[in-house]
């Protein structure tokens, strides 16, 4: 709202539809695209949901609205049509076959690719379930939320719509017959995102958000790498207060043992490290 007044001297509002086709397509990306590319603000019905119409702020003269109106139809449904290509491409691809596609993904030059990245929280979220001595049928969601966790990191949506990564593997895990209590933890796994946010609503949500955070933390100080006055380009100050978060909620969790185990993960992929130095300074 604010760069919009900003951009014009002479504010008028007008309203424009795209097609309902569009309103199959998860309403996160189409809301993306109209806000970041054009600046469109999306409109919702009293329930809360998407509807076609969508606000437009022209700078032009009024009389010539029905004009303006056309050629903004015009561009948002080439953006939409795109929103809906991506979405429909990815959802013909398995997830599980997204996960191995990470290991095309480089987390960190000193600590390997993504799908490395998702074996150490594998590893985590199996040691946190340990300790809260979940049961069989727990466990396997848990393990199954953490495995698929990064899957959409590769797929079309999220490589052009960055902001959307969970959200997206929510909705291709609902699709592809997940358990919903998987498909909310893997679309809300990178919460809490800023102060105040709320952690993951569900139980595998929060051991899958607590594994991925932990684990940034704990390989970025084990190669070295920890957060400076200047710089802190993984976000681990976030990670450790989002970790903080979730251990509040889950007082059973011993969390200098998860730091061990995390170690231990590190270790198993023959990443060299100092074992104290990185286990004092991680706590």
């Amino acid at each position: 709202f604010d760069e919009v007044v900003n951009l014009c001297e002479w504010p008028t509002v007008m309203v424009g539809t795209f097609d309902e086709e569009f309103l199959a397509v998860p309403h996160e990306i189409i809301c993306e695209s109209m806000l970041s590319n054009q600046r469109y603000f999306p409109t919702y019905d009293k329930d809360g949901k998407l509807t076609r119409e969508f606000v437009i702020v022209s700078n032009g003269d009024s009389a010539c609205e029905k004009t303006i109106v056309n050629g903004n139809e015009r561009v948002v449904r080439a953006r939409l049509e795109d929103a809906k290509f991506f979405y429909e491409s990815d959802m013909k691809v398995p997830l599980d076959e997204f996960v191995q596609r990470l290991d095309r993904v480089v987390f960190q030059k000193k600590l390997g690719t993504m799908l490395q990245k998702v074996t150490r929280i594998e590893a985590l979220v199996g040691a946190a379930a340990t300790q809260l001595e979940l049961d069989g049928a727990q466990t396997k969601l848990a393990l199954r939320a953490a495995h698929l966790a990064k899957a959409d990191l590769v797929s079309q949506a999220v490589v052009e719509f960055t902001s959307q990564q969970g959200v997206m593997g929510g909705y291709y895990a609902g699709a592809q017959g997940e358990d919903s209590e998987v498909s909310a933890a893997i679309a809300q796994h990178y919460r809490p995102r800023f102060a105040g946010d709320a952690i993951p609503a569900n139980l595998y949500g929060q051991l899958v958000a607590l594994a991925d955070k932990l684990d940034t933390i704990v390989s970025l100080f084990a190669v070295g790498e920890p957060p400076t006055g200047s710089s802190d380009p993984f976000a681990q100050r976030r990670a450790a207060l989002g970790c903080i978060a979730i251990l509040r909620e889950l007082p059973k969790l011993d969390a200098a043992a998860l730091i061990d185990a995390g170690l231990d993960a590190l270790a198993q992929q023959g990443i060299a490290f100092e074992l104290g130095r990185a286990r004092d300074e991680v706590r």
